[in-house]
């Protein structure tokens, strides 16, 4: 759920009392977002001096299959304050970036996914989720820095809003619980990198066959809340966001692989139960290209698009698609983008259930 996003539009009301506040509120806020810089890694291994801006997808072997001349359309770093929340065109240098590792690490850890032809081998799987784990808690810590306060309220418009103030705490506490369930899967899978132990992820592979160039790609990781049908997969939301107790994170990402899309769902065994009700419903839908998409923009801010792609919707289109990505609201069902499916041209091929052999799996893609 995008709840920096939700504050931003909260916060965007015409006659304020104190623009200057929210100027200065502002600037605070771009500082912050360019002078943060960790690296997620450094209470397992020694770090190098340098903290990088870190793709989350390979910019060689998964985001030059997608970009034209360098350039992509993708969702740039956002402000709180920004009114416009929607896709832009962004330079490859600039895609899917986050300051959330040194140099070392990125170099050393990512290799098999940087360096290697892509075949789903249990390492590149387990550190495709590992990098994209690492962003969304990256994000998650700077989001709840960024948040304003009831002071910064009322300052800027001249009055407390004791409304404002619940939607703050509530949010903050759905960020803390996100965070926390974040945190245990990190913990986890740091355990794991140090054993090598690269097998310990499920993943689903959904197959898809496309006859031009591939026109997207995505990486990100969130708690699932509704399945495909629009479901609840908790019976209750509130307990959902129970503070004492931490939820299953799936992880999904969109790779181009030749004149394949490899759609891979990657999560703990101990939280099949909610992840494989998503990932079912998934499957029973007749257009599962469409549904994948439609869940990615739902849930997952990650992703480039080709720009020939973009730029050959209509307006109208567009803006559909920016009120999806704009959502607060977890259900993939509230904002109905149905029309973009006609432009959704991946063909499905079959779902895969176990890893691949190597040689399988190059024999496929080739």
């Amino acid at each position: 759920m995008r709840w920096d996003e939700y504050f931003r539009k909260r916060s965007n009301i015409k006659g304020l009392h104190n623009p200057k506040e929210l100027h200065e509120l502002q600037k605070q806020d771009k500082k912050i977002l360019k002078n943060t810089k960790i690296c997620s890694c450094s209470d397992i291994s020694k770090c190098s001096s340098n903290i990088v801006n870190a793709h989350t997808l390979s910019k060689k072997s998964m985001l030059s299959k997608v970009a034209e001349k360098g350039q992509l359309y993708g969702i740039p770093k956002a402000h709180i304050m920004q009114k416009i929340f929607q896709i832009n065109k962004i330079g490859i240098n600039d895609a899917t970036v986050f300051q959330g590792f040194c140099g070392a690490h990125d170099t050393e850890l990512f290799k098999c996914l940087d360096d290697e032809e892509f075949i789903c081998s249990n390492k590149q799987l387990f550190m495709l989720t590992y990098r994209s784990i690492c962003r969304e808690l990256f994000k998650l810590k700077l989001t709840l820095t960024r948040l304003p306060t009831s002071i910064n309220y009322q300052s800027i418009h001249g009055k407390g809003s004791k409304a404002f103030d619940r939607k703050i705490q509530d949010g903050k506490k759905i960020l803390e619980t996100e965070l926390a369930s974040f945190e245990f899967m990190k913990n986890k899978l740091d355990r794991y990198l140090l054993k090598d132990k690269w097998n310990s992820l499920d993943s689903k592979i959904f197959i898809f066959k496309i006859d031009n160039k591939p026109n997207f790609a995505a990486t990100g990781a969130f708690l699932p809340i509704y399945n495909m049908n629009g479901d609840l997969l908790s019976h209750d939301q509130e307990r959902f966001y129970d503070e004492n107790k931490s939820y299953g994170i799936i992880t999904v990402s969109v790779i181009p692989v030749n004149k394949y899309y490899f759609a891979i769902f990657s999560y703990l065994p101990e939280t099949k139960n909610i992840s494989e009700n998503l990932i079912n419903s998934i499957k029973n839908q007749k257009n599962k290209s469409f549904s994948i998409f439609n869940l990615i923009l739902n849930r997952i801010e990650n992703f480039v698009i080709r720009p020939t792609w973009y730029e050959h919707l209509t307006d109208d289109e567009k803006n559909l698609l920016n009120r999806k990505i704009a959502s607060t609201d977890p259900n993939p069902l509230a904002v109905n983008i149905e029309g973009i499916a006609k432009y959704i041209d991946w063909r499905f091929c079959w779902l895969q259930t176990k890893l691949f052999s190597k040689i399988r799996c190059k024999i496929f893609i080739k």
